[in-house]
């Protein structure tokens, strides 16, 4: 596995949202950390992913880490974001934590976002929920936190699309809960595995059929 190379996804209103990819000839799934850290949260978990055969693209929120724009911009940038990765690898999975969670309720398999983890999501609101676009989720959160798990919970009882939720009697939450219990990391693996592939290999088979034509 090569190391990562950092990437720059610029965005029409002049800001760039920056991190890093590694490159390989797998699915794309991208992780979103949570606001108020920066995409090194994931600690080795992006590194393993693409060890898996994933390209692996690990993105700073707008004002955070290494990219532009205001902390606040994420919902309003997320669909341009997520547009230029699919024009550029096809259908994508996404790994979100906490807050970074919400906008994706709105992104969804017509959106090029076929497959999510929801790490920790945080409180959602009604109105999102009910119009929240289809993809399948799987929500994942620690039980120790009884916060956190009701906010899970609200998730996977309203959002559309198919749903899976993975509990455990774990404290921590977030990006933090897969690093400090890598088999919850494994999980995800074979989530995007199954789930995710399927969408990558029928994405390659359209565009190589076009080109012949």
């Amino acid at each position: 596995m090569s190391a990562p190379v950092p990437i720059e996804i610029r965005l029409a209103g002049g800001s760039t949202v920056r991190g890093h990819e590694f490159a390989a000839s797998g699915a794309p799934v991208v992780f979103i950390h949570e606001p108020g850290r920066d995409l090194d949260a994931w600690g080795a978990i992006t590194a393993d992913f693409a060890k898996r055969g994933f390209r692996v693209l690990a993105l700073d929120l707008p004002g955070h880490g290494l990219s532009d724009g205001d902390a606040d911009d994420w919902d309003g940038t997320i669909g341009e974001v997520m547009e230029q990765i699919e024009v550029q690898w096809g259908p994508m999975g996404v790994v979100a934590a906490g807050a970074a969670c919400q906008p994706f309720l709105a992104i969804g398999t017509d959106h090029g976002v076929p497959i999510q983890a929801m790490i920790s999501p945080t409180d959602s609101d009604e109105a999102a929920l009910r119009s929240s676009a289809r993809s399948m989720r799987l929500v994942m959160c620690g039980t120790a936190d009884g916060d956190a798990q009701r906010a899970a919970k609200t998730m996977y009882d309203g959002a559309r699309g198919h749903r899976m939720m993975v509990t455990g009697g774990k404290l921590e939450q977030g990006t933090e809960l897969l690093v400090a219990h890598p088999h919850l990391a494994e999980e995800l693996v074979m989530w995007f595995r199954r789930y995710l592939t399927a969408y990558h290999l029928g994405w390659i088979n359209e565009i190589t059929s076009t080109a012949k034509e």
